[in-house]
């Protein structure tokens, strides 16, 4: 029970829940050529998954809502069954990396395992309740997070929806890695040293 309460309170903050890594991670933040080259890389990795999904699962994925009307099992949910989370943690491991702190890095890693281990098991408990043996099979055959997995015949496979209207859904993430990014790059530019060590 407390496991699934847990996931349901984190759920629901899981939008705010890196900013103050990311505000440690400016702070501390020694951001080169090479890092921002990097962390540019894997946010645009992340960010590509997390198009693919939402293309497939529509913008209620940016919702607080616990529906679970429809399984969706086609596009990035036959290989994993948490893709947008997957596109998530690529995403901030990029921005945290883009900033040079591989201490504030590691914390990332720990925080976003225990933080989406409560969410995707109350997910799943969600989901089990609401699609019943449907899911249970999903479930053996797609891996948690990545593999190769074999859709399972049940479900929707559900048809991508066009870039305009993920590109409308996807419209804030985009701005705050931009906004993030740009910030970074004009610190490697202009500040030589942790503007922490400036305060």
């Amino acid at each position: 029970m407390f496991t699934l309460a847990t996931g349901k309170l984190l759920f629901r903050w899981r939008g705010v829940t890196p900013v103050p890594l990311l505000a440690v991670a400016v702070l501390l933040g020694r951001p080169s050529g090479m890092t921002l080259l990097v962390g540019i890389a894997l946010t645009v990795m992340g960010e590509a998954i997390r198009w693919w999904a939402v293309s497939h699962i529509g913008s209620v994925s940016r919702t607080r809502s616990s529906d679970v009307r429809t399984l969706i099992r086609g596009g990035p949910f036959a290989r994993s069954r948490n893709p947008i989370y997957v596109g998530n943690f690529l995403i901030g491991i990029g921005l945290i990396g883009a900033a040079g702190v591989p201490l504030v890095a590691c914390l990332y890693v720990v925080l976003f395992a225990v933080q989406y281990g409560f969410i995707v098991a109350w997910e799943e408990s969600r989901l089990e309740a609401e699609h019943g043996l449907p899911y249970r099979q999903y479930k053996a055959e797609v891996p948690r997070w990545l593999g190769v997995g074999r859709s399972a015949g049940t479900g929707e496979e559900s048809t991508a929806l066009p870039w305009l209207v993920v590109l409308r859904s996807e419209r804030s993430t985009l701005a705050v890695q931009l906004s993030f990014i740009g910030l970074l790059s004009l610190m490697a530019w202009l500040v030589p040293e942790p503007l922490l060590d400036l305060l």
